[in-house]
């Protein structure tokens, strides 16, 4: 997929199944951009945290209108930012991972959140899908059942190559894998 920079800005998308290590991960790149030279840098964060705070369920407990909130909360955060690296803790690959696992909307809002989902991967030069593997393998959330975190696990390794979005694997925990990504960032810019 052709990758355009939205307002100039580099977006690197940190994806992956609940528990594997997203949050932390997201605040360690984010982290080494903002030490890169003459380069300013943003963390999008707590996404889910700010969707629960307003009581809306999310997880297995997902319904079609929270589901609606969490991709609005996606365009919003995502059309307001401005720097020149920009590190997204979850990012439309989740959502669409949700939608496809959950099956809470009807046919034709399926397919809009597939187009929506298209037209902002277009902003995304890299994702990062940190893999439920090692000690992220049996870690569980209270919201979510071990079936929906597979099914977005499986979903989202679907998306990234089905849209053929530019994508690295890796174990969260493993030595080195921070570096890995600060290659990549500097291979994309």
């Amino acid at each position: 997929m052709e990758n355009i920079k939205s307002n100039g800005s580099l977006f690197v998308a940190v994806t992956g199944a609940q528990g594997v290590g997203k949050s932390t991960f997201a605040q360690k790149i984010y982290e080494q951009t903002e030490r890169l030279p003459s380069t300013t840098a943003c963390l999008l964060n707590g996404l889910g945290q700010s969707i629960r705070a307003f009581g809306i369920p999310v997880g297995s407990a997902a319904s079609a209108d929270s589901i609606a909130s969490v991709y609005a909360a996606h365009i919003e955060r995502e059309r307001k930012v401005k720097a020149d690296i920009v590190v997204l803790d979850r990012c439309a690959i989740d959502a669409l991972a949700y939608v496809r696992c959950l099956s809470k909307t009807s046919k034709s809002l399926s397919n809009l959140y597939e187009q929506v989902s298209a037209s902002m991967f277009r902003n995304i030069s890299l994702v990062v899908r940190l893999e439920k593997s090692g000690i992220f393998e049996q870690r569980k959330a209270d919201h979510e059942s071990d079936e929906l975190r597979d099914c977005v696990d499986t979903q989202i390794l679907s998306i990234t190559k089905e849209y053929g979005l530019n994508t690295i694997s890796l174990n969260a925990a493993v030595d080195g894998a921070i570096e890995q990504v600060m290659c990549s960032i500097a291979k994309v810019r």
